[in-house]
């Protein structure tokens, strides 16, 4: 099966990323979209992509829709994240959410050949059954669904305050603000990275229920704060989807044993140490907002903030 993790960022898909590809029986992509030939970008195994051994076999769903004749790993990583990243734009989210399966079919038939290309690989190479990828984009999650029956969605949610905390220590750290994949560092501009985090958390999330519609029941919304609160709900959960047990994800989610790196791309920055070891409380103690920045999140994030009970 091919487990997705959909949502916002700083809601906690790293962790639950590492969590879930500890045991054999699954292997992980990371951060697909924003990791995929990007120069220079290394493997969890510490490698660059392109040397890496694992990702050196995914590369072959390349010659799906590279034109480049000297099959070189970094050339058609390259071109694998060109298809990926062209097709998950958000701006294609309404159209490719209306559009009937015979138009969708063709007009994303290449990108659907190649997931399933590298779904297909990445099993062979890992010797595991299930593969999980933690980009987040919502519009790679709609096509997903409407392209491939063995898909299991993860609709992370995070408290809208938290998540706007953790993007605010970045501002105050000098690590910029992340909006479209891009950095932005002044922090003369934080009123407006208030909005835009709160106001993203909200949209974002709207666009992530509504894929329900094509669900068929393959689409399940796990707060964060309940994995850090009761990991063996979480675990149990996935479990169930996917027929297979995970004890690896449950010992490191209860602070029981490390995470060692696998082969995911991207992510924050516990994707750079080679042994992550997850602390509950330090996860959930972070803060440092303002007043008045509380109180526009509260403000601005109302109407699903309430749904999901915070």
């Amino acid at each position: 099966m091919f487990l997705y993790i959909a949502g916002r960022g700083h809601s906690g898909s790293t962790i639950a990323d590492l969590a879930l590809t500890q045991d054999q029986a699954m292997t992980g992509f990371g951060e697909l979209l924003s990791g995929l030939g990007r120069d220079g970008e290394l493997c969890g195994c510490g490698l660059l992509a392109s040397e890496c051994e694992y990702w050196e076999s995914i590369a072959k769903a390349g010659d799906l829709v590279s034109n480049s004749s000297n099959g070189e790993s970094k050339s058609l990583l390259k071109a694998l994240g060109s298809l990926l990243n062209h097709h998950s734009r958000i701006v294609r989210y309404p159209f490719y959410w209306v559009a009937p399966k015979r138009i969708l079919s063709k007009v994303a038939g290449s990108y659907f050949l190649a997931t399933r290309k590298m779904y297909d690989l990445a099993l062979e190479s890992a010797s595991s059954k299930h593969v999980v990828e933690s980009s987040k984009e919502v519009t790679r999650a709609l096509l997903l669904l409407r392209g491939m029956d063995d898909v299991l969605i993860i609709h992370l949610v995070r408290d809208p305050a938290a998540m706007l905390a953790s993007n605010m220590y970045r501002v105050s750290k000098g690590s910029g603000f992340r909006f479209m994949r891009r950095s932005f560092s002044s922090s003369s501009f934080r009123p407006l990275y208030v909005f835009i985090a709160s106001f993203g958390w909200l949209v974002g999330n709207f666009m992530v229920e509504a894929l329900r519609v094509y669900s068929k029941g393959n689409l399940v919304r796990v707060k964060y704060e309940d994995i850090c609160d009761a990991p063996e709900s979480f675990v149990a959960l996935i479990e169930e989807k996917i027929d297979e047990p995970l004890p690896f994800a449950l010992k490191f989610l209860n602070g029981e044993v490390g995470a060692k790196q696998t082969h995911g791309v991207a992510g924050n920055r516990e994707r750079k140490k080679q042994e992550v070891r997850f602390d509950r409380k330090r996860a959930a103690s972070r803060d440092g907002l303002k007043p008045w920045e509380r109180f526009a999140v509260k403000i601005i994030t109302a109407p699903l903030r309430w749904v999901y009970g915070y």
